[in-house]
This record gives structure tokens, sequence and C-alpha cells, in this order.
């Protein structure tokens, strides 16, 4: 684990020649450690995968040369972080079935660019969860039900009044512009309530 530096039982570890050869894996037991018997003589590309971590991007394979044999290969994983928090409204009240989502900023060829992970929708205690997110800089943004502008809560009957709210970026801006990102560092837990301000909310057609 490279954010606590212990070792990652039941990892799935597979050396491989070359993409079309056959895989050859291995799980790691409760030290960390694993055994990739009667190998061939060859190069082969050894990796590790487990649920809830990425590779380590600074070394996301090995090349193990076998013959004679390699003792004392180390593998790493990054974990992946979590952002939750609680929606509420002016009066401290939750807010349930509110669309949260995770917009991460990158830098790709120079230009920022963002991309939108998969949004958590709050429970009836206005609780929502990110899971399994990459390190990096996170927007956290509360908006409708479908990620539209304004959200109606209650049945959409005809000719009801209904409430509604603009987007609100943590911790309390209107806009990306001026909202404040969550660097996520690996394995990192981030809270981050949110605060929206219920309004009368229409229809029109």
């Amino acid at each position: 684990n490279t954010h606590t530096g212990q070792p990652i039982k039941q990892a799935l570890v597979v050396a491989q020649t070359n993409i079309r050869s056959p895989q050859i894996p291995a799980l790691t037991d409760a030290a960390g450690n694993f055994l990739l018997a009667a190998l061939g003589e060859g190069t082969y590309s050894v990796t590790v995968a487990k649920r809830g971590y990425v590779p380590d991007p600074a070394v996301a394979r090995e090349q193990v040369t076998v013959g004679p044999s390699r003792d004392a290969l180390a593998l790493r994983l990054q974990p992946l972080g979590k952002i939750a928090g609680n929606v509420t409204d002016n009066d401290g009240d939750p807010v349930p079935g509110v669309s949260v989502r995770a917009v991460l900023a990158q830098i790709q060829d120079g230009r920022r660019s963002f991309q939108e992970k998969l949004p958590a929708t709050t429970d009836d205690r206005g609780h929502y969860h990110l899971w399994n997110l990459t390190p990096g800089d996170y927007y956290i943004v509360a908006a409708g039900r479908n990620g539209d502008t304004v959200t109606y809560v209650g049945p959409l009957s005809s000719g009801s009044v209904h409430e509604g709210f603009a987007p609100v970026y943590y911790p309390a801006a209107r806009d990306r512009a001026t909202a404040t990102p969550i660097a996520l560092t690996p394995g990192q837990e981030f809270t981050a309530d949110l605060k929206i301000a219920m309004q009368p909310a229409f229809r029109v057609r």
C-alpha cells in the first residue's frame, strides 16, 4: 500500500510474456508475499490488481527476465479515495434525492479538462457517498435529481407548487470558477457537507 506501507493480502498478481500468452496468476498472502513458480525462461510483465486500488503510476508494471530465478520483487498499489457528506437545507434538515457529483480537474496536453464521475444520490438522511476516486483535484456539486440546474422535491402533479434549488459547489459557491477544489490524496476519506437554499420552483410549458 503506497499510502500506509502495509502489505496487501488477496491481491491478484499476474505474469505474462505477451498480450496473447496465457496469464500465470497468484494471490498474495497476509504478509503481501506471492509466488509464481515453474515459469519458463523469458521476459515477463508482472502486474497486480485489487478492488479499491489502482497500480502505482510510478511503477505500473515490472519487467522480469526469468533465468536465473528472481526473488524479492516488490509491487505497489495505490488506494483509492472517498468523499462523503450530508446535504441540508437552510433549517439544517436533510434533503433526500439530491444528485451529488464529483468533477475531476486534469491537465491534458497542456489544456485543463474536467471529467465527471458517477454521481451519488442522497438518502433519507441527506447523506451521500462517492468512492473509488483516483487521487486528484475534485469539485463537488449538488445539483438536481437528474443533474440539471434545479430539482423538484415532491410529486410532479399538475398545478402544485414545488421546491427547488440552484446548484451549489463545495464549500458554498454558485459556480465552479469560485469553488474550492478538494485535493484528494491516495486512500483519503474526505468529508464535504453541502447546504442548499430551497425556494419555490415552477414548471413552464
